[in-house]
């Protein structure tokens, strides 16, 4: 029974990692690349969700992905919200980003900053290769809004310092 409540707990932090809504792609910024030649697509990160978030969540996605791909079932490699938001932006696994933690003094943004991960991620790959890419929600841990500006990368950022006790969609 332990077990299995831990593995609940696990695969719950895992499946909801990273208190984010990523809108990654809004469209193409080449002038002479049509739709059909690049697809759009949509990143919703998330964590610390409620059963009825999650639905609610769903309902509202499903307007925009119904001609898509959804996967149903996703796993992340570290369940704690930015080594894995770090994961997801660079590629990396924890072991060769080395963020670790994000509360402990240096940790979260911070280091992501301060090892240059934000100059070279996912949003300057997107925006080199042509795409408009966009922020809205929660970005990391000791993310501070007013003060540490927006990203490279980021075409639209409505990036967020601190989660409020239940986003609206």
């Amino acid at each position: 029974m332990r077990r299995t409540v831990l593995l609940a707990s696990v695969a719950t932090a895992v499946l909801l990692t990273s208190g984010l809504v990523l809108v990654t792609a809004i469209g193409s910024m080449r002038s002479g690349n049509t739709a059909a030649e690049r697809p759009n697509f949509v990143l919703v990160v998330t964590d610390d969700l409620t059963k009825q978030d999650y639905l609610d969540l769903g309902s509202a996605l499903s307007s925009f992905t119904s001609k898509g791909t959804f996967f149903e079932n996703a796993f992340v490699t570290t369940a704690l919200c930015c080594p894995s938001r770090a994961s997801t932006l660079t590629g990396l696994y924890a072991h060769n980003h080395h963020i670790t933690q994000h509360i402990d003094p240096g940790t979260g943004y911070e280091q992501y900053h301060a090892k240059g991960y934000d100059q070279k991620d996912l949003a300057v790959w997107l925006r080199d290769a042509g795409y408009k890419t966009g922020l809205v929600g929660k970005y990391m841990n000791k993310y501070d809004a007013q003060g540490d500006g927006v990203p490279a990368g980021w075409t639209d950022w409505y990036g967020a310092d601190s989660p409020i006790k239940r986003w609206r969609l």
